[in-house]
């Protein structure tokens, strides 16, 4: 969820993203104010912006009875468009929040 002002500025750093394929794919979705996505709705003021993640693809391949576990979640340095290494980490069994959660709010 984003506010609105916020929005045209967000979607120029996802389109940077996906030209850059840092993403896992180039598909968005995006509900306005009162939309409706799944079972929530999207606040007045605020803007969604929904993009595939690593959960989505587990969710896919559970569905097709394909056994999926994450172990980890970390952020990536990239140097030259290539993965360097991995600067933080942190294990699943080791926390009961997402870890991508935990680093956005650690800004």
């Amino acid at each position: 969820m984003i506010h609105n002002e916020d929005f045209p500025r967000a979607v120029e750093i996802v389109k940077e993203v996906i030209k850059a394929k840092f993403s896992m794919g180039n598909l968005v979705l995006i509900a306005n104010e009162e939309e409706e996505i799944g079972n929530m709705v999207v606040p007045k003021g605020m803007t969604a912006l929904a993009t595939v993640c690593a959960v989505t693809i587990n969710g896919i391949l559970l569905h097709h009875r394909i056994p999926v576990k994450s172990r980890f979640g970390g952020l990536l340095q990239i140097e030259n468009h290539k993965p360097l290494r991995f600067t933080e980490i942190i294990e699943y069994s080791g926390s009961s929040l997402d870890p991508a959660e935990i680093f956005i709010k650690a800004k």
